[in-house]
């Protein structure tokens, strides 16, 4: 791969969001409190409230569909 080649990606402050939950033990801290089942839940609490947090951080909003015009089921902004 040459120089040229190459693609810089801006991802913004999600990363250092990301890396400070975990400095903080974030997602283990909120699956300990909870009680869940993971051979029932694929992604743990934890996690979600950990994408909540990036994405309330980052665009003001806690959508998680990634629907930037926050209706249907999944999102609860309006």
């Amino acid at each position: 791969m040459q120089f040229e080649d190459m693609v810089s990606i801006s991802a913004g402050p999600s990363q250092l969001i990301a890396a400070l939950c975990d400095e903080i033990g974030l997602e283990d801290q909120i699956n300990r409190s909870l009680t869940w089942d993971p051979a029932y839940c694929k992604v743990s609490p934890g996690t979600h409230i950990k994408a909540m947090v990036i994405n309330i951080l980052c665009s003001g909003h806690p959508c998680l569909d990634g629907r930037q015009d926050r209706t249907g089921p999944v999102c609860a902004c309006r």
